[in-house]
């Protein structure tokens, strides 16, 4: 609270501003930080005019300040800003209610001045001099005991009315002349001015019209000069606030940019730390290619020549690195090994095939990934059957299927067809597919349908929990574990995500009611 403190001290109201949004966005405030957000959070809204928002406000505030000591001056405040509000609005009878509460609360304080001045001017348009009178008495006490005697002119000038009303000319002609030197003497023009307008209103009302009209004109120069001051600033308020907006653009683009390179940091932290010593070189090599590729997006014809280098170079890496691991796993696979192997080697065996199924997994995703920086979006094709892709796909992942045993059923047209671009829906349903298959029990059924350009895929395993449900696209999470404990790397949803959004599609999860999920791959 002390920073809010320095900051009224300073008529900064703007950082209030800026201060109580970053409040807003804390968690598990106390009683005691709640109840100051309210009262400065309203002094901002009674700044800029939004009256009856800054009443609901502080009326909110006092919900959460108690009887206690340590609460009084929050209490005290909420109620003289609601008072002050409701003064301001030409509300007199409702800001003299408020300005009662709050004197009943501890000992009186600099804020109290305003107070005072709220009931005193409650008593004179009641026609009630004498306790209008020494209302401003007491303001006036307190603006001694603070040592502000700048502010004495206004409650002076409040005064010397109050005496004009009863008929005493002499005393009000005294304290307005005193009200007129202090506020000359304190430079505060709006204070000058009232002074000498109240002063002029009791010239006339005692008949002394020479001298009024003499002070007419020293009135009418006084208001030109202070309407010009007030537009230069103006002028300058709206100066240092543009360049304080530009810089806080400049300061938040440059915080979001650092935020999204520390993002990609880490996640290529995360895919080199898992990856063998293979991957990395080839992940190396995606990176210098895709830099160098941006380098020179600019000129078209080089363009051209790096993405042809790239694919020739992807070609190479599917080819090299895929086909001795698939070598590899139909080998491991084979019944003979099998049936010669004793149970040390057994468990190498399996534990070598293990890897090198999710090496396999690995790199189809890094494949794609790859894939989805280089090409920024795909082109339209002829139209093609979705059936057949999809039945395609199955087949390619049938090892996965038996060995859970689990069932397909495609239950839409044969005939059913799309010109959404192949290669981008081949890659995204096989992932949806495989991730299906990991988190499945096994002997249960995968669903697949299609209706209103929606690829709907249903399984009936193990879910998503809740925590990893809103932001499972946002970003490569931990997937878990599938229900045969398969693991991963989670990439393959973030990449689909990306994939389909660069092609105007969607893609959306959700639990099923009694088991399993539902992904639907949503075509433009």
């Amino acid at each position: 609270m002390d920073e809010f403190s320095r900051l009224e001290s300073g008529q900064k109201f703007d950082s209030i501003n800026l201060l109580t949004v970053r409040f807003s966005e804390l968690e598990n405030l106390t009683q005691y930080e709640k109840a100051g957000f309210y009262l400065y959070k309203s002094i901002y809204y009674k700044r800029i005019s939004r009256y009856e928002e800054a009443i609901a406000i502080s009326r909110q505030g006092l919900k959460y300040c108690d009887d206690t000591n340590s609460f009084q001056l929050f209490k005290k405040r909420l109620l003289i800003n609601i008072a002050d509000i409701y003064f301001t609005i030409l509300k007199y009878d409702e800001a003299n209610r408020y300005a009662v509460q709050a004197k009943k609360i501890g000992t009186d304080g600099y804020h109290d001045i305003d107070n005072y001045c709220i009931t005193g001017y409650w008593f004179e348009i009641n026609k009630k001099y004498s306790k209008s009178i020494a209302e401003y008495e007491q303001a006036l006490h307190l603006i001694r005991q603070y040592g502000n005697i700048c502010k004495s002119a206004q409650v002076l000038n409040k005064m010397a009315v109050v005496y004009c009303k009863e008929g005493n000319y002499k005393k009000g002609i005294i304290l307005v002349d005193k009200a007129i030197s202090l506020a000359d003497s304190c430079q505060e023009m709006v204070n000058s001015i009232n002074a000498r307008k109240s002063k002029y209103d009791i010239l006339r009302a005692s008949k002394k019209y020479k001298e009024a009209t003499e002070l007419y004109d020293t009135i009418i120069l006084l208001d030109g000069k202070y309407a010009f001051n007030l537009r230069n600033e103006k002028l300058d308020e709206l100066e240092a606030k543009y360049q304080n907006e530009l810089k806080t653009q400049k300061n938040a683009s440059l915080s979001l940019i650092n935020k999204k390179n520390n993002g990609v940091i880490n996640r290529q932290r995360i895919i080199l730390y898992c990856s063998i010593s293979v991957i990395v070189i080839f992940l190396l090599l995606v990176f210098f290619l895709i830099k160098f590729y941006r380098k020179q997006r600019a000129a078209n014809k080089e363009l051209q020549r790096l993405n042809l280098l790239n694919q020739k170079i992807f070609s190479v890496i599917s080819h090299d690195f895929k086909g001795p691991i698939t070598t590899l796993k139909l080998m491991l696979s084979n019944d003979a090994v099998k049936e010669n192997e004793d149970n040390a080697v057994g468990a190498y065996l399996k534990e070598i095939g293990l890897q090198l199924e999710q090496s396999d997994a690995m790199l189809e995703s890094l494949l794609d990934w790859a894939k989805t920086e280089l090409k920024i979006k795909a082109g339209k094709q002829n139209p093609y059957s979705i059936h057949a892709l999809v039945s395609e796909v199955a087949g390619q992942l049938k090892s996965k299927l038996d060995e859970k045993e689990l069932t397909v059923s495609i239950s839409f047209d044969t005939k059913t067809q799309t010109d959404f671009p192949q290669e981008v829906l081949k890659i995204v349903f096989r992932n949806i597919m495989s991730n299906a298959i990991k988190f499945s029990n096994p002997k249960s059924v995968i669903e697949i349908s299609y209706l209103d350009n929606k690829l709907k895929v249903r399984d009936y395993g193990k879910g998503i929990p809740k925590n990893k449900l809103d932001k499972l696209f946002n970003q490569a999470i931990s997937p878990g574990l599938g229900t045969f404990h398969e693991s991963g790397f989670g990439i393959g949803l973030y990449l689909s995500y990306e994939l389909m959004q660069k092609n105007n599609g969607v893609i959306t999860v959700e639990n099923n009611e009694d088991v399993g999920c539902t992904f639907s791959i949503v075509l433009p």
